[in-house]
């Protein structure tokens, strides 16, 4: 399915440090160098104090001296390092440049007294990582309607962690996948994304906007049994609160009675459907289940001189200045009033849905029809069988008038 995420990077932060330092002077300590920085070791506070002392590399039995030290003369003693390497008498720091992987490992530093015996041994643990590498994220759609994002980068021992619009991602939200890099993001999640990428030595960041998968709609409604439904669906194959077991959650009654006493018209335009209204009534068109966080352009008369009725961007309508003082959108059950309606406001009128990259997602048509005055047409029912009883009746009594004169006039004679 189409990826969804944003193409626009907010921001982006990195701190690759190749400089790094690491207080060995306790036992035991591990230290991380970033791969090609320089890493700064202090061994002791002051080395002038000492007499003599070796540092090695390599575990016992197995090791290499890398410098030794005697009456505050220092020696490298590993012609392999002996480029890369400086010791600090005064404070006891020994600098390595140029790191190396093969630098990664056990090493340990002996002191001794003025006879030459041990008076302490240290060790510790390097560790040489390559920095993060600046972290891209992918998405992908699943068929669920949630999003899979991952987050990629380069570099040794990468960890990494996720927040929407500055805020952890709840287990509500989202499931991590097997690695840490990826995430499944629960469908209808939108917002400012961030992953931060970091190992010992460094870390950057990348944030994008994301928006929820194409073919998803809002549906917030209260089935005939009582039960609200108030969730992100597929817009293909959803049967939820479209059919005639349920009831919209409206804000305001879309069918009421004016101060005139006229009804006020109602028509379930979510499928392609026409609508009559009387002329100068109040007419309601429901186009949608929840517009909410939808973007909507609503037209009249595409295929002619189109004009567009009203566009919704961010939860905010707006109207075309012609109709402005006589309509109004209800977001939260996306329902269209018109009120005090005209002759010219008969005509076809399409809705279109896009997301959030000006992707069109699905259309709509309604066909308003606005005939007549508002008089009940039951009345005028009435009246036409009252007329034709009437000319009935006349029409009898006429007819008999007729046959019986000529009789009385002979009688008289």
């Amino acid at each position: 399915m189409e990826a969804v995420l944003g193409l626009l990077v907010i921001s982006a932060g990195v701190s690759h440090c190749l400089e790094t330092s690491c207080d060995a002077r306790q036992n035991g300590c591990q230290c991380y160098g970033a791969l090609g920085g320089t890493v700064y070791l202090q061994l002791v506070t002051d080395a002038t104090i000492y007499d003599e002392l070796s540092f090695y590399k390599g575990s016992t039995g197995a090791e290499t001296e890398i410098l030794r030290m005697k009456k505050d003369i220092w020696v490298i003693r590993d012609t392999r390092i002996k480029d890369r390497v400086h010791f600090f008498i005064n404070n006891g720091t020994f600098r390595l440049n140029n790191t190396r992987s093969t630098d990664s490992g056990e090493y340990r530093l002996e002191t001794f007294n003025s006879e030459g015996k041990s008076s302490g041994i240290r060790g510790l643990k390097l560790f040489i990582e390559a920095p993060v590498s600046s972290p891209q994220l992918s998405s992908e759609c699943l068929s669920h309607g949630e999003m899979r994002v991952s987050c990629s980068s380069e570099g040794d021992g990468p960890q990494y962690s996720w927040n929407l619009d500055g805020q952890t991602l709840r287990d509500t939200e989202a499931s991590a996948d097997d690695e840490t890099n990826t995430i499944t993001l629960k469908k209808g999640l939108s917002g400012d994304l961030t992953c931060t990428v970091r190992n010992h030595i460094s870390s950057d960041t990348v944030s994008s906007r994301i928006s929820h998968c194409p073919g998803l709609i809002y549906v917030n409604c209260t089935l005939s049994n009582g039960t609200k439904v108030s969730e992100w669906v597929n817009t293909i194959g959803n049967t939820l609160c479209i059919e005639s077991t349920t009831v919209a959650t409206v804000t305001e009654s879309p069918i009421s009675k004016t101060s005139t006493g006229m009804e006020e018209k109602c028509c379930d335009a979510r499928q392609n459907m026409s609508c009559h209204g009387a002329l100068g009534e109040t007419v309601y068109l429901q186009l949608m289940n929840n517009a909410t966080g939808s973007e909507l352009v609503f037209r009249k008369d595409p295929t002619g001189a189109s004009i567009k009725i009203f566009t919704m961007k961010n939860n905010t309508v707006r109207f075309h200045d012609s109709i402005k003082a006589r309509s109004e959108f209800f977001i939260n059950n996306g329902t269209f009033r018109i009120s005090n309606t005209e002759k010219s406001d008969s005509g076809e009128y399409l809705l279109e849905i896009y997301d959030s990259h000006g992707t069109r997602l699905s259309t709509g048509g309604v066909q308003l029809i606005i005939g007549g005055s508002g008089f009940n047409v039951f009345v005028y029912f009435q009246l036409a069988e009252v007329f034709i009883l009437l000319t009935i009746c006349l029409g009898s009594y006429w007819f008999y008038k007729k046959k019986t004169c000529p009789q009385e006039q002979d009688d008289g004679q």
